[in-house]
């Protein structure tokens, strides 16, 4: 799966398949972004999608994502597991400033996000 992947890539793939977003609505329009957090149903397992970079769960990795992990970083909030690994892009097990550069190096395109997990 790739950043840009929406509900039609799967669906070429997977006849049977049913994604819901992480709050178990069920996707419908075949345009929209997967992201963090959502499930992927098909030959009878689910498979939940972490995006990296992607801590909002919109699919995109955009300032969103970079603001909900300062709030992280500062302890005004906390995330859950899946968050965790979305917000981790150098698998280093913890959500640091490290990652908060590398997403914003992606973002200005000065550098590609790469995970070695």
């Amino acid at each position: 799966m790739t950043p840009a992947t929406k509900l039609e890539d799967i669906k070429k793939q997977y006849s049977d398949v049913v994604v819901k977003k992480s709050d178990g609505t069920v996707v419908t329009d075949t345009t929209e972004l997967i992201g963090t957090g959502s499930t992927i149903t098909t030959n009878g397992k689910t498979y939940t999608v972490v995006k990296y970079g992607d801590t909002s769960g919109d699919g995109i990795m955009d300032a969103m994502d970079m603001y909900q992990i300062i709030q992280v970083l500062i302890g005004n909030s906390t995330f859950k597991d899946i968050e965790k690994s979305a917000g981790d892009v150098n698998s280093d097990k913890t959500i640091d400033a490290m990652d908060m550069y590398m997403i914003i190096q992606t973002l200005l395109g000065n550098s590609e996000l790469t995970i070695n997990k």
